[in-house]
């Protein structure tokens, strides 16, 4: 009995020393899965930041290749301006031509009256 009672007595050791071998495994795996994870994130979040940086490098570049804000009103004033001076030369013309007409139709009718 005294040495079945030993027996039990080193397997209960060895069961502890097995059971604290697993914490101890269970541990540095969940340790190195964290690791893992972690590093993944690292990554994904340096992978995102070079996107980052590298429409904002886009975006700077279009930017700098736009005209001027002033450029593009002076130019628009510009085309406007051109654009008011035909009007007014086109209203001009149809204003002759209409004074013209009217001149005419007088003529016709003094001629037609005498």
């Amino acid at each position: 009995i005294e040495g079945l009672n030993n027996h039990i007595a080193n397997l209960d050791q060895v069961v502890e020393q097995l059971q604290k071998g697993l914490r101890d495994d269970k541990a540095q795996f969940d340790n190195e899965r964290e690791d893992r994870r972690k590093k993944r994130e690292e990554k994904v979040n340096k992978e995102m930041q070079a996107q980052i940086s590298a429409l904002q490098a886009e975006m700077k570049d279009q930017e700098d290749g736009l005209p001027d804000k002033e450029e593009v009103l002076q130019q628009l004033l510009e085309h406007n301006v051109r654009r008011m001076v035909h009007l007014i030369q086109r209203a001009t013309e149809q204003a002759k031509e209409e004074e013209n007409l009217k001149k005419a139709k007088q003529a016709l009718h003094r001629g037609e009256v005498q």
